[in-house]
């Protein structure tokens, strides 16, 4: 090593390449690409300690300062035979904390785009880094030409978690400053980042969102907050419950599905559209979500039927493909069926009763005007059908659920079982639950075990199910065979069908 007196000022005599020194501190100066901002000053003080009583122990890594790079202002002769700091700066910091006038360094030939990816594998081994610093580092060397899979081998990381954490600056300033503040954690933030920014604010400021406060009292410094003070009492609800507030609240049209988060949807999509083939905006709700008002609304739950062969569905011929955009299962696509005047697979019951309703017109010979009062008198008998059913099953469905519980508990559940095929389903799926759902999932508890884990998914999809298929659809009555639970003779059993009264119409014959 080539030693420079603690006395002189002149900058050491080092050759660039792999060589060490010990470098005046003066002639060292940070490198603007460190993604590293912030540093603990009582950590430094405490690094400051350690290097005045044993030196520093391992040298700096620094490059001859670029010809082409303007020298910091505070040093216009940066550029004449300084240094760049690539790797040490908190020991360069204590060092100067600690009174030495020059440190060990390594000096090494580098290109910009290595000083910016060894700094990121650099820091990448520090316990405190936050993911904001670190999304930061790989924006710049993505900037230098590297792509999210390169840069993923080079650091040791997954493509999905680069991916995840270079979205976290699409955070915006107010999301930003709560993240670096600890309000709430990584796991929020990357829920938060994959919104659009009015989204964002939406969440950060919805009380059912992001953010609860689980107390009933409040101090009265506390409470001029909630008035517009600046404290905040605020507390995050969990991951989970944010993503299930997303999911019910925000819409995800086609042209934002993104093929990192949704590679199926995505890939389903692009192929639809590379086709020419149809596209419709769907949801599991039976009533448009107040979030979907905006713009083209979606096909409402009873207004398509699954029809991919998958779940209990049948496959026809006249499906198209469906794009859940909100509520339950936001994100999925997969085909359905809408035509209810022609397909027979799906709509058949529909059909058969709309053909009835002709020949009854025909046969009664009526006038216009008595035919439209027939299409009403019909159109009030159906919804009431309708209502009926559907009362018939809410009130069913504690005993049809107890029953699929009782045949969940005692099911197979290994990997191969069908239990363990509806985890590999559903498991992914994070569904926004309400209070009255939360307690039926209590019939199959979470447990300890595998087996339980597996248990207490598929009950939870079957419950879920159950809340979706308000009238028993084949679907759910399919899962209920499978498990070897009549679900139809519970339903007559639980909730018996009124008995139907009838009477002919009054029709005034046509005139002639």
């Amino acid at each position: 090593m080539k030693e420079v007196s603690m006395t002189d000022t002149k900058i050491a005599d080092v050759t660039p390449g792999i060589v060490h020194a010990l470098v005046r501190l003066d002639q060292i100066f940070p490198s603007p690409t460190n993604p590293r901002k912030a540093y603990d000053e009582a950590a430094l003080e405490e690094l400051a300690a350690s290097i005045k009583t044993h030196g520093v122990l391992q040298p700096v890594v620094v490059r001859p300062w670029p010809a082409a790079r303007k020298p910091p202002k505070d040093s216009p002769e940066a550029s004449k035979g300084g240094f760049e700091l690539v790797v040490g700066e908190r020991r360069w910091r204590a060092a100067q904390l600690a009174g030495l006038v020059a440190i060990p360094v390594t000096v090494r030939d580098m290109a910009d785009a290595e000083v910016v990816e060894v700094q990121i594998v650099e820091n990448l081994q520090r316990a405190d880094l936050h993911p904001l610093e670190e999304a930061e580092g790989y924006r710049q060397l993505m900037a230098k030409g590297h792509d999210v899979a390169r840069i993923a081998a080079q650091t040791g990381r997954s493509v999905r978690y680069i991916y995840d954490q270079v979205k976290l600056l699409s955070l915006t300033k107010q999301a930003q400053k709560a993240f670096l503040a600890g309000e709430f954690t990584a796991g929020h933030a990357v829920i938060l980042a994959r919104l659009k920014p009015k989204d964002q604010e939406r969440a950060m400021n919805d009380p059912d969102a992001l953010f609860t406060d689980e107390r009933l009292l409040f101090t009265p410094d506390e409470e001029d907050h909630r008035l517009g003070g600046d404290r905040d009492p605020r507390k995050p609800r969990s991951v989970r419950e944010l993503q299930g507030w997303v999911d019910k609240h925000v819409k995800l049209e086609a042209a934002d599905v993104d093929p990192m988060l949704f590679p199926d949807a995505a890939a389903t999509l692009k192929t639809a559209t590379e086709m020419n083939e149809k596209v419709v905006r769907i949801t599991y709700d039976a009533i448009t979500p107040e979030d979907a008002k905006d713009g083209p609304r979606p096909i409402l739950g009873p207004s398509w039927e699954r029809a991919d062969g998958q779940r209990g569905s049948k496959q026809c011929d006249r499906s198209v493909i469906g794009d859940l955009i909100i509520g339950p299962g936001r994100g999925d696509v997969f085909r359905v069926c809408i035509d209810k005047k022609h397909c027979t697979v799906h709509w058949g019951h529909l059909i058969k009763a709309a053909k009835k309703r002709e020949k009854e017109v025909a046969k009664a010979g009526a006038t216009g005007e008595d035919r439209e009062a027939l299409r009403r008198r019909k159109n009030e008998e159906e919804k009431a059908r309708q209502k009926a059913e559907g009362e018939r099953w809410h009130k069913a469905r504690p005993v049809i659920l107890a029953a699929l519980a009782a045949a969940v508990k005692k099911a197979a559940a290994g990997a191969g079982s069908g239990l363990g095929k509806r985890v590999l389903e559903v498991c992914c799926d994070v569904v926004y639950l309400s209070r009255e759902n939360k307690e039926y999932l209590k019939l199959v508890p979470l447990g300890k075990t595998a087996e339980d884990l597996v248990r207490h998914v598929a009950f939870f999809d079957l419950v879920n199910l159950s809340d979706v298929d308000l009238n028993g659809t084949t679907g759910f009555i399919a899962e209920g065979k499978a498990l070897g639970v009549d679900v139809k003779k519970i339903l007559e059993e639980a909730a018996p069908a009124p008995t139907a009264v009838t009477s002919k119409p009054k029709v005034k014959k046509a005139k002639r």
